[in-house]
């Protein structure tokens, strides 16, 4: 019988069974259900979040079963022009620095629709590879010239593509290595598909970027895992790899890029890796206290958002919401979002329109109904991508709300500060 979820009782990288609950966000809908009718009955399930007491990896407890989340998607990549620019210069900074040749393999973990082989194929990379378990997004990837494997990744699935096409050069990974609850077979997957002097890189959100901007909602039940360096190390050295390089960048509201390579391979590890565990031991990022003070500012930061929504709506405001990201499930339950006191969420997606906000049951909206039916305030959910929003909206004649890190009420015919 296969079940909806399961609940940890050890720390997913280390396997230490001493937890210490940090966050607790009680029931809350998957983050990309997106019910097709208002009516319509939703599954919610606990959202907590530990942190263990031996090597400090912060991670979700429940673990939802991969088919339920995985297999049919409603997010697509290449939806995001900004994302588009992004794995742009992905493509070009990882071949570039790592010198990958144009015959050389290359090979992404969570490939969505091709938005990122896409790049690869573009510079004139032709043996290039993806793994995507969601066939409807998987299908998008299919003109680029790409084999798709649509499964989910581990150790069978290395072994076979290894007996097929050979180790790999260059494998990548973009906000999916957070999404893995038995990240052992993936990671003995990758040592067995990469090549000698190949390398792995991978991007996602940076814990402690999470915890300085109160970026609460990147929690849902698609992200298990919570990453910061200091655990990271520990656990790919256990696996024989190494850390070599990290990057910062700008998506999700602060994320890194990691290079790992098998240990004493070809790269000298760059002072970077010390850098970034020097800042985690000076913000004192794995002592309890820094999440009980997280906790804290993310209730002061709701109360602010309340009040405002509260105030607004007692004036005879009309509010909406711009974005309906998986964030969305968590942002809106937390900051009391609802069809009580919001009209619609504006979005982008296709996948998306039509249907509702997953647990508030907003209706969702294009951007053509954002213009001839506008708000009094529109509370832009995906703060991340504020300034993009706000200057491809100029025509929009009400405020603004940027919710995140701080609470900004944007004035009227302003540009973005």
């Amino acid at each position: 019988m296969i079940t909806n979820y399961s609940t940890i009782n050890s720390c997913r990288l280390c396997k230490h069974d001493d937890l210490y609950l940090v966050l607790d966000f009680g029931k809350v809908s998957l983050a990309n259900s997106y019910p097709s009718t208002q009516d319509e009955i939703e599954n919610q399930y606990p959202l907590t979040v530990s942190k263990c007491a031996k090597c400090g990896h912060v991670q979700l407890n429940e673990t939802i079963n991969p088919e339920i989340l995985f297999t049919e998607y409603a997010y697509a990549s290449s939806d995001s022009p900004s994302l588009i620019k992004h794995f742009a210069e992905f493509a070009n900074t990882t071949t570039s620095l790592l010198e990958i040749e144009k015959t050389d393999p290359i090979l992404e973990i969570g490939s969505n629709d091709g938005i990122l082989l896409k790049e690869f194929a573009n510079l004139g990379y032709s043996n290039i590879y993806g793994v995507e378990p969601a066939s409807n997004i998987a299908n998008r990837s299919t003109n680029i010239g790409a084999k798709i494997y649509t499964e989910f990744f581990n150790t069978e699935l290395a072994n076979r593509i290894v007996g097929e096409h050979g180790k790999i050069k260059l494998i990548c990974a973009n906000n999916v290595f957070a999404h893995i609850a038995d990240i052992d077979s993936v990671t003995r997957g990758i040592i067995e598909l990469i090549s000698d002097n190949g390398v792995f890189v991978f991007e996602n959100a940076y814990l402690l970027d999470t915890i300085k901007g109160l970026y609460f909602d990147q929690v849902y039940h698609e992200h298990l895992q919570y990453y910061g360096i200091l655990p990271l190390t520990k656990y790919l050295s256990s696996h024989g790899l190494e850390i070599f390089r990290i990057q910062k960048v700008n998506t999700q509201g602060g994320s890194f890029r990691i290079y790992v390579q098998k240990q004493h391979g070809p790269r000298p590890i760059d002072s970077s890796v010390q850098m970034f565990l020097d800042q985690e031991n000076n913000f004192k990022l794995y002592n309890n206290a820094t999440f009980e003070d997280f906790n804290n500012n993310i209730q002061s930061l709701v109360s602010e958002i309340r009040q405002f929504v509260d105030s607004a709506k007692a004036e005879g405001k009309t509010i909406s919401c711009y974005g309906c990201p998986a964030k969305f499930a968590l942002f809106s339950k937390v900051f009391g979002l609802d069809s009580s006191n919001i009209k619609y969420v504006v979005d982008d997606s296709p996948l998306k329109q039509n249907k509702y906000s997953p647990g508030s049951k907003i209706p969702i909206v294009n951007r053509d109904y954002f213009y001839t039916n506008p708000t009094d305030y529109c509370i832009i959910s995906v703060w991340n991508m504020a300034e993009a929003i706000i200057q491809k909206n100029k025509s929009y004649t009400g405020h603004f709300v940027i919710p995140m890190p701080q609470f900004i009420v944007q004035p009227k015919f302003l540009p973005y500060y």
